[in-house]
């Protein structure tokens, strides 16, 4: 999810901002709806609900405003460090390493996206 909105369109292999355009709803944008104020908040909807085009710029430098990167990186290691925990009560089953190695390349991920973000 923040991959649409801090990745390298390169790297990623789409452009940024399809999630917005498609009307998914992912975590950074709830984050920021929930942190909007009311208007900026009804024009955000109009543009995941189609009915107004995407103000991408504008968005991005919202979410740099009310934080919504460290919030979203902040949920996403927490999950990840809920899933090791999990995972360490079964060392010993064949999935296990696979799953560990998916933690920790989730943790790389969104460790580039920081580095980029600079915000």
């Amino acid at each position: 999810d923040l991959a649409d909105f801090y990745g390298d369109e390169r790297r990623i292999g789409k452009t940024l901002g399809t999630d917005l355009a498609s009307g998914k709803v992912t975590l950074p944008l709830q984050v920021l709806l929930a942190r909007l104020p009311a208007g900026e908040r009804a024009a955000l909807t109009e543009e995941i609900c189609g009915r107004q085009p995407v103000q991408m710029a504008t968005r991005l430098r919202q979410m740099a405003e009310f934080d919504v990167f460290p919030t979203v990186t902040a949920a996403v290691h927490e999950e990840i460090t809920t899933a090791k925990a999990a995972l360490s009560r079964w060392p010993r089953e064949q999935p296990t390493p696979l799953l560990l190695q998916l933690c920790e390349v989730l943790e790389a991920q969104v460790a580039g996206l920081q580095v980029k973000s600079g915000s």
